[in-house]
């Protein structure tokens, strides 16, 4: 047998971590492919560092699924929680607590049981903005690295199902949502981080090839075109302060481009991606997190979240990882 083959036969097998044991028939019941096990693992679990996205607090209680190992182990607290299929998705305060160990390892485990060779896969990342490089899993398909909240896939792509993407969707603005800033990254910023080879965190800068497609670019609110030159940045969002100012990765071109250059409408491009309004009082701290299904969906929560007198602007984020996409503020002009 190829080298190429046994490897690939070890990575259909479930191992002691991955193994289902009784809860196997489970597993049986989600949806094929990449995409639908991810989308199905997302309404199951919730990030312990993410809870507070979906305007959940965690009880010491609820944290004790975190130290949970086996995917075994994992399942059957899940089912003791609700009896329902899992292709049913569970509202966030329902949904086990977990990390991003959690995501991978059932995602493993649920790709084995259909026939897709994958493995779980460590490593360091330095996108956490704490000046150092911390261990982090994802998970693996074969050859391409496909990883979980809040990990950043190689090659330059998020992983599918970071953000539920509809193939139909509503780009047209939402009533009354005409008066708001949608800010990219400045490009006099970026201007000035090419010039030095690093980012803010001290990064050097290394240019990635976009080989499909679809990352997310702050510099002019699309998405990439298939072949364009990127580069990852770690990225401060603005009116953010103190313990809320975070770092996290985003997606820029390599060279200088036109920007974006419609500021007053929401960016059509990221219209099919539900998306996190994330609000922020004047001190830099959050006021509000909101899920919203899509782009329409976003400007009515965007108007509502702006209208309140202790917001001074808004971020929009993508609900797998929470990276950054744009801010918004009310127009002044």
């Amino acid at each position: 047998m190829p080298a190429h083959d046994i490897a690939t036969s070890q990575f259909l097998e479930p191992a002691v971590m991955t193994t289902p044991g009784a809860f196997a028939p489970l597993l049986a019941g989600l949806p094929a492919g990449i995409a639908a096990v991810a989308q199905a693992l997302h309404g199951l679990l919730i990030h312990e560092h993410m809870a507070g996205a979906y305007g959940v607090t965690l009880t010491q209680q609820d944290r004790a699924s975190v130290h949970i190992r086996p995917v075994a182990g994992l399942l059957g607290q899940i089912a003791a929680r609700d009896r329902r299929p899992l292709t049913v998705g569970r509202a966030p305060a329902s949904r086990l607590a977990g990390n991003c160990r959690h995501f991978t390892v059932l995602a493993v485990a649920a790709l084995r049981a259909q026939g897709t060779p994958a493995r779980a896969r460590c490593g360091f990342g330095g996108y956490f903005g704490s000046g150092a490089f911390k261990d982090h899993r994802g998970w693996r398909r074969r050859h391409r690295d496909v990883r979980f909240p809040p990990g950043i896939a190689a090659g330059g792509r998020h992983a599918e199902g970071m953000t539920h993407m509809t193939r139909t969707y509503d780009t047209s603005e939402a009533a009354g949502t005409d008066g708001f800033f949608y800010q990219a990254i400045v490009a006099e910023e970026l201007d000035a981080l090419r010039a030095a080879g690093r980012d803010k965190a001290g990064n050097p800068l290394h240019v990635q090839v976009d080989r499909d497609g679809g990352a997310p670019l702050r510099c002019c609110l699309r998405e990439a075109r298939p072949g364009e030159r990127l580069l990852l940045i770690a990225y401060t969002p603005p009116g953010t302060a103190g313990a809320y100012a975070e770092r996290g990765p985003v997606f820029v071109h390599a060279e200088r481009c036109d920007g974006y250059l419609t500021p007053h409408r929401y960016p059509p491009e990221f219209a099919h991606r539900q998306q996190v309004v994330r609000a922020y009082d004047e001190q830099g701290r959050i006021a509000a997190g909101v899920l919203a299904a899509d782009g329409r969906q976003a400007q009515s929560v965007i108007a509502e979240l702006l209208a309140r007198p202790e917001v001074e602007l808004v971020h929009l984020r993508n609900v797998g990882y929470g990276c950054y996409n744009c801010a918004v503020r009310v127009r002044t002009d």
